[in-house]
């Protein structure tokens, strides 16, 4: 189970000294992929190799999620946001608004939809890490 949640890190480069804060992706988070930012807390998903297969230290205090973990963070999140959205048409768009584009309209997705989403995203995230 090599999700896990993460913040971004500040760059410790001198040259950004009294500037604003630049923030980077950790390098122990394979690729520096990122995914599902929770506007909550900043967190987001990413990938760190197995354990066994690490030549290095991550942070203890990483929080690991397996796929219902990652599931049950979005549905969190939603709940608390409308954060995950689909774009649908509007069913009672008049003819001027369909006219003008203005027929669509975005929509929160559903529990299902999230589960679905999220739990595809983690499939795709594992198979791909573990093919590699």
């Amino acid at each position: 189970m090599p999700i896990v949640e993460f913040m971004l890190h500040p760059t410790t480069d001198a040259a950004y000294i009294g500037r604003d804060v630049w923030l980077t992706t950790p390098s122990f988070i394979v690729g520096g992929e990122w995914a599902w930012e929770s506007p909550i807390d900043q967190t987001r998903l990413g990938y760190v190799l197995p354990k066994e297969v690490r030549p290095y230290y991550i942070p203890d205090t990483l929080k690991t999620l397996d796929k219902e973990a990652c599931i049950q963070r979005a549905l969190e999140i939603q709940a608390e946001t409308s954060q995950y959205t689909k774009t649908e048409k509007k069913p009672d768009a008049t003819d001027a608004e369909i006219k003008r584009g203005e027929d669509m309209v975005s929509v929160p997705l559903n529990e299902n939809e999230i589960r679905e989403m999220i739990g595809n995203w983690y499939d795709a995230v594992i198979q791909k890490m573990e093919s590699e």
